[in-house]
């Protein structure tokens, strides 16, 4: 669950996925944050009015679990026409259990995540480099120049980003060395692609590829996926494509959240959102618009999903649930 700004980055039922991405053990799925009233909630919380905190500027949810919240406050910086915002937010981490907090960094923060084990923390600082601050410690170190859009295993042992020029200038990544995977013990980079193109890598369910999103033969956006080594690069979307029509599946908006049972993929794509599902024996994804909104989210086991639908003025929200069709689910 990755870095998302509340003010500001089909499914047929037919096909079966098999083994080919489902990950032995699920990370418990972090519920996004709202704003409600001026007041920040988890999305479940909003639709019972539970309040989360009264600290109205915290605005950023980077990662959320049972017990600690990775909240930004108001971001800081400037945003740019058809590109990446410049700047960052101020990170803190909220103990659950007894809401005290802690700035985890004096700069600003782009990206943060905590490990599987709830004792590190990973973050990218506005210079797009990587850090790990150890909670228990409270200590820090940089780990890496220059990563851009990174994403932890679910074993917590590797990062895969986009590799940034060490010459990079905010906000724009057309210089990109490519996808690379870093071994977070042994501090070793493997690139394993050499495009600009290639962007919002994923690791798949079984920790062993990577998803991602770049442009196919006729230069359209498509879905990817490719080994942890950098083999067997495969198409999965969009096909022969020259521009994305009707049958033609749109690029996300912000990162993509697996289901609960590591089978399918949910995204925001312009306000519009969409599931994905697999097929791994022809290496391809079929895709379904669900409904029209914003910071969609698994509940109920990934049955359903919870959509927040923001008015023009963004000073209150409603929040809808909707099954796998799209149906809207009252409570």
């Amino acid at each position: 669950m990755k870095l998302k700004l509340i003010i500001p980055l089909v499914l047929s039922l037919t096909l079966l996925l098999g083994a080919y991405f489902i990950r032995p053990s699920q990370k418990a799925q972090a519920e996004k944050l709202t704003i409600l009233n001026g007041n920040l909630y988890s999305t479940s919380q909003a639709l019972e009015k539970k309040q989360f905190t009264n600290q109205a500027d915290l605005k950023i949810l980077f990662d959320y679990n049972s017990h600690y919240a990775l909240v930004g406050k108001a971001w800081e910086g400037e945003v740019v026409a058809n590109s990446e915002s410049t700047g960052g937010t101020n990170l803190f981490l909220i103990n659950l259990l007894d809401k005290s907090e802690q700035k985890i960094s004096n700069d600003l923060v782009r990206w943060a995540d905590l490990d599987p084990k709830n004792t590190l923390i990973y973050f990218t600082d506005a210079q797009q480099n990587l850090w790990r601050h150890d909670i228990n410690q409270s200590s820090q170190e940089k780990i890496m120049d220059k990563v851009f859009s990174p994403d932890l295993s679910l074993d917590g042992r590797f990062m895969v980003y986009q590799k940034l020029n060490p010459d990079w200038i905010a906000p724009y990544t057309d210089q990109a060395l490519g996808l690379t995977v870093l071994d977070l013990d042994t501090r070793q980079e493997v690139r394993i692609t050499n495009r600009w193109e290639d962007w919002l890598p994923l690791w798949t369910p079984d920790g062993q590829k990577v998803l991602f999103f770049s442009t196919n033969d006729q230069g359209t956006s498509s879905h990817f996926v490719i080994d942890r080594d950098g083999q067997n690069k495969k198409q999965l979307s969009n096909f022969g494509l020259y521009y994305i029509k009707d049958n033609g599946l749109p690029m996300p908006s912000e990162k993509p959240i697996w289901s609960p049972d590591g089978t399918m993929l949910l995204y925001e794509s312009d306000h519009a959102i969409w599931l994905n599902q697999f097929n791994a024996e022809k290496n391809q994804l079929t895709g379904k618009f669900l409904t029209y909104g914003q910071e969609a989210t698994w509940s109920q086991n990934g049955q359903v999903v919870n959509v927040i639908l923001n008015n023009s003025q963004q000073t209150s929200v409603q929040s809808i649930n909707v099954d796998l069709t799209g149906k809207i689910i009252k409570k």
